[in-house]
């Protein structure tokens, strides 16, 4: 049967496809569980494997520190043997606030103390830390945080006061190292699945790194905004989508940036 009828405008692409002609680093891996062309690949259980992105984990008070630090009368530097929580001296994935919360106690004298972190692009990054006469305070780390290495105390009064350190989601980035970039939509692939998906569980997927490609916006964009990715499922949002916005229920990807502007729903190319 011929062809009767034509689409006079097109799409100016397909979602997932590369934007340019130019060098790009493209990585193959087996998929964890079904993906979709377009979306952010998240690292699954090993290097080779690519999932979905993970819904975003609530606040956890203790996640690096499940038994409390406690003050001396002399400086003192925790490392990572001290951090005994469900994270503790691990990596934070996605990279997260941190929240040092400090009882109250007249041991905790106004003094000054030293984060030292590796930050989402794996910067190793020195921050201080005030604390207040009698404590009764939750401190919070300026930036999101990859991986704490240790925290330093200066001398106290006494041992009655206790440091818990946990995580929170006030500020939250998507590092490369573990959110490397973008599922590539590979033509011809979908004969070979069903049609619902477009990478079905433990089929062949290739991701882009480094270069540039259409993607999907939630809402609008301009031509240059930082890249928010979506981590908390939302009617039909799905988690790895796109936007130019800031919100509770997307983070910040690492390195990347929008080269075209769009519409809500429309076509932008992402530069990784």
């Amino acid at each position: 049967m011929s062809q009767t009828t034509y689409n006079l405008r097109p799409a100016v692409a397909r979602v997932g496809m590369r934007s340019d002609l130019e060098p790009a680093a493209i990585r193959a891996a087996i998929a964890e569980g079904e993906l979709s062309y377009g979306l952010l690949a998240q690292v699954g259980t090993s290097d080779k494997q690519m999932q979905l992105v993970q819904e975003l984990a609530a606040a956890d008070v203790d996640a690096i520190t499940a038994t409390p630090l406690a003050s001396a009368a002399s400086e003192q530097v925790f490392v990572a043997a001290d951090f005994d929580g469900e994270i503790g001296a691990g990596q934070i994935v996605p990279p997260r606030t941190l929240t040092l919360a400090l009882n109250s106690h007249s041991d905790w004298l106004d003094s000054t103390g030293v984060l030292a972190y590796r930050d989402a692009s794996g910067k190793t990054q020195l921050e201080r830390i005030t604390i207040p006469a009698n404590g009764n305070v939750e401190l919070k780390s300026a930036q999101a945080v990859r991986q704490l290495v240790s925290v330093t105390v200066p001398t106290q009064t006494g041992t009655n006061g206790t440091l818990t350190i946990g995580v929170d989601n006030t500020s939250v980035e998507l590092d490369r190292s573990h959110f490397p970039g973008v599922v590539l939509y590979a033509p011809g692939a979908d004969v070979f699945v069903e049609a619902t998906l477009d990478v079905a569980d433990e089929a062949s997927a290739d991701v882009i790194v480094n270069g540039t490609v259409w993607v999907v916006v939630e809402d609008a964009v301009v031509k240059g905004d930082l890249v928010y990715v979506r981590v908390v499922e939302s009617g039909s949002d799905v988690r790895g989508q796109f936007t130019g916005t800031a919100g509770s229920e997307v983070a910040l990807l690492v390195g990347a940036s929008f080269l075209t502007s769009a519409a809500g729903d429309g076509l932008a190319v992402v530069s990784l």
